[in-house]
């Protein structure tokens, strides 16, 4: 994923770059935009940054204590002054707040005027009826309004390509702007569909590297890609990086075997993540084209190992993996594409390729390699020559390595670990994760008798634990006799938490639970554990959670408050609530508001961002999403349910999804990737991931004052 320009800052819209003599110096080609949750107009100084810039806010230029100023869009005016679209609401359209609730404001609105008071106004030019000569001559305007109104004046005019092209000829070379001028000239050609070849040549090779660059750019506009090839390659090594950078898209462009050759020369050179990415992306592009010839022997990108492994990372596909051993352990290879080409054949290896991964993994306890055979594709079914190598990790000092290597014990059916791994899920020092590992990996080599006969038998309950959940997995119905046996004798919630997030994740499996509960006894602790899982699984578990209750003798979860209760409350809130002790509340773990959101930075990430909630949010909606979450869920913020293609059940929030695999947010905060070769159905519930009745354990007062804190959280004091 590509960094933002202000990753980690709020939100913010209607961006305006400041091109005005009315305005400071210091603000000339600033970034002016809003933080309408904070009702506030904002100005970042943008400075270069290899390939790209670098942001930084600067100062609030225009900010209101009242809550209804949204600033949304921004512009520099024909008078150089700053206009400012203030939508004039208290509630912002973000779905928080129904539609139709009645503190929407739907008939006001506003246009704020934003001056310098120690500069005079920008004299306005006369755009619509001025002459062409008049209009070519405003593309020199330092105001980026007057170029772009000149522009679109000058079309609507159906100004002449001679006409252009003598204003050209007429602009001094001795002016500081004369390349950025005659860019402005080129941009209106294409405008006017009139392409001239001489000036594109010449401003190929400006002294101004964004002149360079931005002829680059009409490169691609023009299509000319195959007939300006040799001057790419030369500007695919131009000292700037931006100009390499859109050399490289321009390349991608005309997908040829000699443009991938040209990208990967760009690898000769610093890189930055946009480099980085850009050759990526065109390398991966272009695998069809390079491939073939690089197997065949028709290029070897100049002999360079480096350009080769790249190429061959990039493509992330079987069919390179012999190419990949072949240039892995050359010394000339670079320690970073090392590392790389390492991961790409622990996942996609044959078995001699494994086995090979196994020997450097095993000979340096490296713990990544493990876990990316351990987590490559189900596809993949390949298993190292000589797996028995892997049996001394059982016994290493690192549980991580151990948890590894018994899953590898697993996927690759050693059946002769079978006496280590009932020693291992018999083992009272080991971890939970460790002991199921092994009871997990005992079942893939076709011990699961056994791992029965351990769920049933006398010994310690966490280990009767760890084996159930195993057992679970294979067979959930066989198995919820000896589970609901168990849980009535569970004493550690934790131990609980792992059986029923195990039916959880089936999707038969709350159903057969539920139905093996009913009419049971179990203590509180471990019903309210069944309990918060069901809640937090962003499924309609209803009737297990009913069940729950039951069986544990738990008083109905949630907060029932009538209309004339709520007002009541939020007025107590206005008159006498403590945002110290709110935010004392708030950070309470039972509560798990800091696990699922963030406010500064600080906290989860399943949830939305709280920063400047009372910015947005009325105080009667943030208690009403405090009392009924799933009433309202914020969009982007909805439970996806990923049903895989062995019956396992995922819940989160989608963080990304691409043509290979979709990316969960999981209530915990990581992120898991599902292959898509593994999805069955993905669905969107209803239920939101926040369960109902967090707050029921608080007091009435201690509710008003974490009400109170959230109410003026991003809320500037008055």
């Amino acid at each position: 994923m590509i960094d933002g320009l202000n990753s980690g800052t709020p939100k913010n819209t209607g961006a305006e770059v400041v091109y005005s003599r009315h305005l400071p110096s210091s603000w000339q080609g600033s970034i002016i935009t809003s933080d309408f949750r904070a009702n506030r107009t904002v100005r970042y100084a943008i400075q270069p940054n290899n390939s790209g810039y670098q942001s930084e806010e600067v100062e609030t230029i225009l900010h209101s204590s009242h809550r209804s100023y949204r600033p949304v869009d921004t512009k520099v005016g024909p008078d150089g002054a700053v206009y400012i679209v203030d939508w004039y609401n208290p509630i912002i359209d973000h779905g928080e707040v129904d539609f139709h609730h009645p503190v929407r404001d739907k008939t006001h609105g506003r246009i704020w005027r934003l001056t310098n008071k120690n500069k005079p106004l920008v004299p306005k030019p006369k755009i619509f009826g001025a002459s062409i000569s008049e209009l070519l001559d405003h593309l020199k305007s330092p105001e980026q309004n007057t170029r772009i109104q000149a522009n679109r004046e000058l079309v609507a005019q159906h100004c002449s390509p001679k006409m252009l092209s003598n204003w050209v000829l007429n602009l001094r070379q001795s002016d500081p702007d004369y390349e950025r001028h005659r860019l402005e000239a080129l941009w209106l050609g294409a405008a006017l569909n009139a392409y001239d070849d001489e000036l594109l040549n010449s401003l190929l090779q400006a002294n101004n590297p964004k002149v360079r660059a931005g002829a680059v750019r009409m490169v691609m506009k023009w299509n000319q890609q195959q007939q300006k090839l040799e001057i790419l390659a030369d500007l695919i090594h131009d000292p700037h990086p931006q100009v390499r950078l859109e050399t490289i898209h321009a390349l991608r462009t005309l997908g040829n075997l000699r443009s991938a050759e040209l990208t990967l020369q760009a690898l000769d050179q610093p890189l930055d993540q946009n480099l980085d990415f850009a050759i990526w992306h065109t390398v991966k592009t272009l695998k069809n084209v390079w491939l073939p010839a690089l197997i065949n022997g028709q290029t070897d990108f100049s002999g360079d190992i480096n350009k080769q492994m790249f190429a061959l990372i990039a493509c992330n596909d079987v069919e390179v993996i012999g190419q990949m051993t072949d240039l892995i352990k050359r010394p000339e290879l670079s320690d970073t594409l090392a590392k790389q080409a390492w991961h790409s054949l622990a996942r996609l290896g044959d078995a001699e390729t494994l086995s090979m991964v196994l020997q450097k993994a095993v000979s340096e306890s490296n713990i990544k390699l493990l876990k990316a055979m351990a987590d490559a594709p189900k596809s993949n079914i390949s298993a190292p020559t000589d797996g028995a190598v892997l049996l001394g990790l059982l016994k290493h000092d690192n549980s991580n390595i151990r948890i590894a290597a018994l899953q590898l014990v697993g996927r690759w059916h050693l059946k002769e670990a079978a006496n280590m791994l009932i020693n291992k899920a018999q083992d009272l020092d080991a971890s939970s994760s460790e002991r199921l590992a092994a009871c997990k990996a005992m079942i893939k080599i076709d011990q699961l008798e056994a791992i029965k006969k351990l769920a049933k038998s006398p010994h310690e309950l966490s280990i009767r634990t760890t084996a159930c959940a195993a057992w679970i997995e294979e067979e959930p119905e066989d198995a919820v006799k000896s589970v609901v046996d168990l849980l009535q004798n569970l004493e550690d919630p934790k131990d609980a938490e792992l059986i029923f997030m195990t039916y959880r994740k089936l999707e038969d499996g709350p159903a057969i639970l539920t139905k093996a509960l009913s009419g049971t006894k179990l203590s509180e602790p471990i019903a309210s554990a069944g309990l918060r899982v069901a809640q937090t699984s962003g499924l309609d578990l209803s009737e297990m959670e009913k069940v729950l209750r039951e069986a544990g003798s738990l008083e109905a979860v949630g907060i029932e408050m009538s209309n004339d209760e709520k007002k009541q409350l939020l007025a107590d809130v206005a008159a006498s609530g403590n945002g110290s002790r709110g935010n004392s509340i708030y950070r309470r773990p039972q509560l798990l508001c800091a696990t699922c959101h963030q406010i500064k930075g600080i906290g989860g990430l399943i949830g939305p961002d709280l920063t400047t909630v009372g910015s947005y949010m009325t105080p009667n909606s943030i208690l009403e999403s405090i009392l009924n979450p799933g009433s309202d869920i914020k969009q982007g913020y909805e439970t996806v349910i990923i049903t895989k293609t062995n019956g396992e059940v995922l819940s989160g929030t989608l963080y990304r999804k691409t043509d290979s695999a979709t990316l969960l947010r999981q209530a915990n905060g990581e992120i898991l990737t599902v292959p898509a070769s593994e999805i069955t159905k993905i669905d969107v519930s209803p239920v939101s991931l926040m369960p109902q009745g967090l707050t029921a354990s608080l007091h009435r007062d201690e509710l008003r004052d974490l009400i109170y804190y959230l109410t003026h959280l991003g809320v500037p004091p008055s």
